[in-house]
């Protein structure tokens, strides 16, 4: 339908970074639009307009990335990727407060923690400069990793595992109604408790 076509034309524009193209097929699609089209369509403006608001950013032109945020919001306000591009400017010009209240707005927005990890990266380079260390290894802390062990099974390799299991042989065991991983060692067998 003439929905699909407009929507993957602007998708087109975005790819060759021709922002304005892609936002006058979006606008004409929102004025059209059913109800639910036009919700879409205002989440996809939103995301235009980051797009753009990045663009901008690379190429040095900060206060259009700002600009082009504030417009991303008025589609969509709880997109954590407003606050966290944001943030981003913010750590071109050194001002390192105004991005420590826009990641932790970043990280509130971000309620599936999709991109917690790197907003904490930043947020901990923030706290650095200003001096704020413990805040920083606070920040730092929040980003590691962390399995509440639930879905292990005894007698095989962890869950999310980080590194290439087939040259070790770390399991999950259990004993006592309690959990944990371990590795044969040579004549004995090392553990660590999960829970």
């Amino acid at each position: 339908n003439g929905y699909d076509v407009t929507v993957q034309l602007a998708e087109t524009y975005i790819n060759c970074k021709e922002y304005q193209k892609a936002l006058d097929k979006y606008l004409t699609l929102l004025d059209r639009a059913t109800q639910k089209e036009a919700k879409n369509v205002r989440l996809l403006i939103c995301e235009l307009y980051i797009e753009w608001a990045i663009n901008a950013t690379k190429e040095g032109r900060i206060d259009e990335s700002f600009k082009h945020l504030e417009s991303a919001a008025e589609y969509n306000t709880l997109n954590p990727e407003i606050y966290y591009n944001k943030a981003i400017n913010h750590f071109t010009q050194k001002n390192y407060a105004a991005m420590v209240e826009l990641l932790h707005r970043a990280l509130e927005y971000d309620k599936n923690k999709e991109f917690h990890t790197k907003y904490y990266l930043k947020l901990s380079e923030a706290h650095h400069n200003l001096g704020n260390f413990f805040e920083e290894k606070k920040a730092l802390s929040e980003n590691e990793y962390q399995d509440d062990f639930e879905d292990e099974i005894s007698g095989q390799n962890p869950d999310y595992w980080v590194e290439e299991t087939t040259a070790d042989s770390w399991q999950v065991n259990a004993s006592a109604g309690n959990t944990y991983y371990g590795t044969a060692g040579s004549k004995t067998y090392t553990s660590t408790w999960l829970h």
